[in-house]
């Protein structure tokens, strides 16, 4: 699922919206504000990156196996850092979900976010990165969380509306790279991307996106298999991103 705005215009679905407006959206834009960065657009992962959910990702997933199986396997934050991926529901299958019940698994997901998560749950600096960046370029997030099920997230932590695009559901980021490239036609490397996870990271490096590796303690990836993609820089904090894009040179 997508969805486009701008602080211009109201949200639309990039998937229905007529071409010609999603580009006068960024064109439009474009033209009123500074440059400051080297870049046009900013990409962000969701889980893990912007929203710092590993420890009650991992509750809801010990639910999800306790409804739809009756136990759980032993899992440790430890362990499931390091078995994770993008493609979650193959995690799940090998511990004995079928991926037919995905659809199950991602409402007990749900469920369990909308009744437990309802502290900060931003990583540090995040959001004076992104009201930062908004000044000057649009943002968008590409995450593999549950359909539909971001844009609530994100609302309810009070940045939706530094958002222009949210792409979620997605199970192959370098697909939707491709889309948003093609959407706002631009290079890629006049794009970023943020992410804790190597597919991600992979992805964007293969089109040629600006790949920023998230390492944190509370990221869903240990450090060891996020730095084996090659993302281009890593931070530590979102307190590092402003300076870091800075600091690089132009194109």
């Amino acid at each position: 699922m997508c969805v486009c705005a701008s602080k211009y215009f109201s949200f639309v679905d990039i998937d229905t919206a007529p071409f010609y407006h999603i580009i006068s959206l960024f064109q439009f834009k474009k033209e009123f504000v500074m440059r400051v960065f080297p870049f046009e657009l900013g990409l962000l992962d969701f889980n893990g990156t912007v929203q710092d959910d590993l420890e009650i990702t991992l509750q809801s997933v010990r639910e999800i196996f306790m409804k739809l199986t009756g136990s759980c396997p032993v899992l440790t934050e430890n362990s499931f850092r390091e078995e994770i991926t993008l493609h979650y529901a193959d995690f799940f299958e090998k511990y004995g979900i079928h991926k037919n019940r995905k659809a199950e698994g991602d409402a007990i997901r749900k469920k369990y976010f909308r009744k437990h998560a309802n502290g900060d749950l931003l990583f540090t600096g995040v959001k004076e990165a992104v009201s930062e960046l908004f000044q000057h370029m649009d943002l968008g997030i590409v995450s593999g969380d549950v359909q539909g099920f971001v844009s609530e997230r994100l609302e309810h932590l009070g940045i939706l509306q530094f958002f222009d695009t949210v792409h979620d559901g997605v199970s192959e980021k370098m697909d939707i790279f491709k889309k948003i490239l093609h959407a706002y036609e631009l290079a890629p490397y006049t794009v970023f991307y943020v992410d804790d996870g190597p597919e991600g990271i992979e992805a964007a490096n293969a089109l040629g996106i600006f790949s920023i590796a998230f390492v944190h303690n509370k990221s869903y990836c240990h450090e060891k298999r996020i730095l084996a993609a090659k993302p281009k820089i890593v931070i530590r904090s979102f307190l590092e991103l402003i300076p870091a894009l800075k600091n690089l040179t132009p194109h």
